[in-house]
């Protein structure tokens, strides 16, 4: 119903209906009380969006999420992962988020590190992540594409935080990381076999363990599960 209805009011006087329709919704209710529902349609040659962006409110932090940015699908989960992150990552030092999305986790961790470092490729993500960070004087975002690797040197007083898509890491990133030694790797996937690819490798080049697998049912009712591993170099 909500999908003939929306093809209506897009294509007017056609029956022409959606391929896809994508609806998604924030936690934060608006002036009426209800969360806004944001509806992303495509019909192959063109797109319509409905409702601009949407707010997510993740343990007290507010994130702007626009319709073409990423977010956690499942705000509890999420919540219980990165206070996960809060409690085992030693704070100080620098926090380097790859694949920082709209600044989730690097601003749901700002106050435990000195400076922390953003990094992503989207464009409207990356804006997002500007207007999110306000306030967080120690948190800047830089565009970057993890198909070239890394060149910001990696120190040992250094957090890495890697939260791929369901790929996996890309070559040369990897490979780069294999170099580097910083105080802890924290890997979160929502591909467990892309992450046991990816760790075999990294245990090749001197990581371990530096606790056990978590696992979070981000996904309830399908065969899918975010996995949290943390490393530390053994050298």
């Amino acid at each position: 119903v909500i999908r003939e209805e929306i093809g209506r009011r897009w294509v007017a006087g056609s029956d022409r209906l959606p391929l896809k329709l994508t609806l998604r919704s924030g936690n934060v209710p608006g002036p009426e009380g209800r969360e806004k529902l944001v509806a992303i349609v495509d019909y192959g040659d063109r797109r319509g969006i409905e409702g601009g962006a949407m707010e997510m409110d993740i343990l007290g932090r507010r994130f702007r999420v626009g319709p073409d940015s990423f977010f956690q699908i499942n705000a509890p989960a999420a919540g219980v992962l990165a206070q996960d992150l809060r409690e085992e990552l030693l704070p100080g030092g620098r926090l380097l988020d790859l694949f920082a999305g709209v600044g989730f986790f690097a601003l749901i961790l700002a106050e435990s590190f000195d400076r922390v470092l953003g990094f992503e490729i989207s464009p409207p993500a990356l804006m997002d992540f500007r207007h999110n960070r306000r306030g967080a004087g120690q948190v800047e975002e830089k565009s970057w594409d993890a198909a070239g690797g890394i060149e910001e040197p990696i120190g040992p007083g250094d957090t890495v935080l890697v939260d791929p898509p369901r790929g996996g890491l890309p070559e040369k990133l990897l490979f780069s990381l294999c170099r580097s030694r910083p105080r802890f790797l924290a890997y979160v996937s929502c591909h467990p076999a892309a992450l046991a690819r990816d760790l075999g490798i990294l245990f090749d080049s001197g990581f371990g363990l530096a606790g056990p697998l978590r696992f979070y049912d981000m996904f309830p009712r399908t065969a899918h599960v975010e996995v949290l591993a943390l490393l530390k170099h053994r050298a």
